[in-house]
């Protein structure tokens, strides 16, 4: 059997991406500035950093339904020409791609509109054994419960190491179930939002807290241009250590940035380096998502992500 690098639950998504010149308020119009967006943009967060691997050359195998649309919208040419394994998509008759309309207004503040389509819960049915079975590592992003609670199940059935994407996602991650995901996972993302969320939910003084009676090894807080922040358990103590972002060649729209970070991060896990190299890698492709609109346009090859990390050696970092 091949050996897959990562497996990944979560999502699927049509986005468009739509930038207003005010706050959005009831009864009043808003301009759209940005002439593109009613372009779809292919993703979700599972998908994002499958794409973004597998154009790195990793094996790479979302877990994901799709609807009748999957064709005639694009979506499949989107995973065969990043090389994404497309052995666990299925399609689920009469419904839509999951779709979402990513709102971003003059202040940089975000709404969020979903229609899960396919994804919805209600559609929930277990990915089969095999595909996880197969999986070097397992990624969990915002899905639905059903479906996030059957994968960490056969994550655990088959000690596949956990990397859990946090989102402060409620729905998706009641606390209970939330508190499973942090007792399982080995690599665990945020953002300060989100750690912050995450010490009022479970009362902590400190996210490094996490680590107590749990299997976690690394916890990564992202921190947008003031880089990261990463905590590494070693034996006994909790080592922690910053990374600083790595400059884009311009600011087009951030969207993706975070799953970008998780991307380039494994990357670095999946190639043999340790914590401290795999947050520069982390640094190094969100710096290229960020240079044009969409989660993964701008999604680097072998050479351009090699010739960015040359010319940001991780050996000045302090």
């Amino acid at each position: 059997m091949v050996k897959t690098d990562l497996v990944a639950g979560g999502y699927s998504s049509i986005d468009r991406i739509i930038k207003i010149r005010q706050k959005a308020q009831i009864g009043h119009t808003a301009i759209v500035d940005n002439k593109e967006s009613f372009r779809p943009h292919f993703g979700g967060c599972a998908v994002n950093v499958c794409v973004l691997l597998s154009r790195l050359g990793w094996r790479t195998l979302p877990l994901i339904r799709v609807g009748d649309d999957y064709e005639s919208s694009g979506y499949r040419d989107h995973l065969e020409e990043a090389g994404v394994g497309t052995d666990a998509v299925t399609k689920v008759p009469s419904e839509s791609t999951s779709h979402c309309y990513l709102i971003e207004d003059a202040d940089k503040e975000h709404i969020t509109l979903f229609h899960p389509g396919a994804m919805d819960e209600k559609h929930a049915n277990p990915f089969p054994d095999e595909h996880v079975r197969a999986a070097r590592y397992a990624l969990i992003t915002a899905n639905s419960r059903q479906d996030s609670a059957h994968f960490l199940k056969q994550c655990r059935a088959f000690d596949i190491p956990l990397v859990f994407g946090m989102k402060a996602d409620y729905d998706a991650f009641p606390k209970d179930f939330l508190a499973e995901i942090l007792a399982t996972a080995k690599i665990v993302f945020m953002n300060t939002e989100e750690e912050e969320s995450l010490k009022a939910l479970y009362g902590l003084d400190d996210i490094r807290d996490l680590f107590a009676s749990r299997g976690l090894d690394t916890i990564i807080v992202t921190r947008g241009a003031e880089g990261s922040i990463c905590h590494e358990r070693r034996g006994e103590r909790i080592d922690t250590f910053t990374t600083p972002a790595v400059k884009p060649e311009r600011i087009v729209d951030t969207t993706g940035s975070g799953d970008a970070f998780i991307a380039g991060f494994l990357h670095g896990v999946l190639g043999g380096e340790d914590a401290r190299m795999s947050a520069h890698y982390g640094s190094v492709m969100a710096s290229f998502i960020i240079e044009k609109t969409g989660c993964t346009t701008n999604a680097p090859t072998k050479a351009a992500f090699a010739q960015r990390l040359q010319d940001n050696d991780h050996r000045r970092i302090p």
